[in-house]
């Protein structure tokens, strides 16, 4: 996905996610924010009005979303303060209009890395420029954008692991969705960088 993503030209652009938890979320945060592109995980709960705002406000060059979000999509693509040039729907098979497939773009990826042709490898990544945009929940205002590094979340990751034990099989339950910034970088991404179970 990494790679698809690089040959779309996104590198360095922001891609917005909108999807309930499922793999394809997983997927596309690993593979934006190690392509040196920037993460905007997005709340899927929210309102029409304020989803497509904050798409607008963070100029999100892309966004890979769920098919149940196909019309807010389009609508926030056809708006003319956008910044979208690119749709990708997790649940398409195949390309349909302005909108690619989340399926397609793996299958892509693959052939690009099969031949050689893969950017994904040679990318240089700046550990302490911006490679994450967050919004707040926005419980008392309008939800803020927090700026984060590759920098902030390893150390974050790092302190982590000084603060609790773990063995190699233990589990940890989210309870909550992993657009919230505790479900991803303390479950999410933490299992991953200890080898957790995820449940």
């Amino acid at each position: 996905l990494g790679s698809s993503l690089l040959d779309l030209g996104l590198e360095g652009k922001k891609i917005a996610i909108v999807a309930p938890d499922r793999y394809e979320w997983c997927c596309s945060y690993f593979a934006i924010s190690t392509s040196n592109c920037i993460v905007v995980p997005l709340d899927y709960l929210l309102p029409k009005i304020e989803m497509i705002r904050l798409i607008i406000e963070s100029q999100v060059d892309a966004v890979i979303f769920d098919q149940k979000y196909m019309d807010w999509m389009q609508e926030a693509f056809n708006n003319k303060d956008s910044a979208l040039k690119k749709l990708i729907c997790m649940d398409y098979t195949s390309d349909m209009n302005n909108v690619l497939s989340f399926s397609n773009l793996l299958k892509k990826g693959r052939t690009l890395i099969d031949n050689n042709l893969s950017k994904y490898d040679s990318v240089n990544i700046d550990n302490n420029a911006l490679s994450i945009l967050i919004y707040t929940s926005g419980t008392t205002n309008n939800p803020k954008a927090v700026m984060l590094s590759q920098d902030n979340i390893c150390s974050n990751l790092s302190a982590m692991t000084t603060l609790i034990k773990y063995k190699p099989n233990d589990s940890i339950l989210v309870f909550l969705p992993l657009h919230h910034t505790l479900a991803c970088l303390a479950s999410f991404i933490f299992c991953y960088y200890t080898g957790f179970r995820i449940c």
